[in-house]
């Protein structure tokens, strides 16, 4: 009897203790603490999305509507890869006196086929000048362009541009 008694009164000591269930797996325990945030990045100055005019002379949108609010932001950030893509477009269109002919090519689209391209991603973008290839920024472009003028028998980046004269 006595070992009946000793029984039941364990049994009751533990039935008051915390129970595991769906929210709180662990009994009541303290969960694990949470790893310490990454340190913040420094903050890199970049362009004002102003200072990117020239890609209307280039014949470049920077995005369809639903999307542009979004690429705008990643133009404000350097971690992005963006501001220091713009360079490159630059490099390809502005510094050479070129836009696209015919239908404009998207920026956000000229971006990703960039990443695609160079097995790169959204995830780990590219941010130093370096990282870039003009003649895969190039390619982009071309591919963000036969997208928007599919029609066209055009096959190359050097036929999809045409001379155009940009502000000083």
């Amino acid at each position: 009897m006595r070992h009946l008694a000793v029984f039941v009164l364990a049994a009751a000591i533990a039935a008051c203790g915390p129970k595991p269930d769906a929210e709180n797996p662990g009994g009541g325990l303290d969960p694990e603490p949470a790893p310490a945030p990454a340190p913040a990045k420094p903050h890199v100055d970049v362009p004002p999305i102003s200072s990117y005019s020239w890609l209307e002379t280039a014949n470049i949108l920077v995005a369809p509507a639903d999307e542009k609010p979004q690429v705008e932001k990643k133009l404000g950030d350097f971690y992005s890869g963006l501001p220091t893509f713009m360079m490159v477009v630059e490099m390809a269109t502005r510094d050479r006196s070129v836009g696209l002919r015919e239908n404009p090519a998207y920026l956000s689209v000229i971006w990703r086929k960039y990443l695609a391209t160079t097995g790169r991603t959204e995830d780990a973008p590219p941010t130093v000048l370096d990282e870039f290839d003009l003649g895969m920024c190039k390619y982009a472009i071309y591919l963000a362009w036969k997208e928007q003028n599919p029609e066209s028998p055009v096959d190359s980046y050097d036929d999809a541009v045409t001379t155009v004269q940009y502000e000083k």
